[in-house]
């Protein structure tokens, strides 16, 4: 498994598609980040939505 491993890392830095491959690594690294950073600011806000969607529609079945 080791000599498996070896041979795959020394095939990926004598191929031309090893930098391409960490390139897109970086890039898919960079747009997880992106997302994270976007879903943790706006979190709050779809959930306040829907809590004042369901208060709006309980209180029109009430009536």
């Amino acid at each position: 498994m080791k000599r498996y491993l070896k041979n795959i890392f020394s095939k990926l830095l004598r191929e031309e598609d090893g930098p391409t491959s960490v390139e897109y690594c970086v890039m898919l690294a960079a747009i997880l980040m992106v997302c994270f950073v976007t879903i943790a600011t706006l979190g709050g806000v779809p959930g306040g939505l829907f809590s004042n969607a369901d208060t709006l529609i309980r209180n029109a079945m009430n009536n």
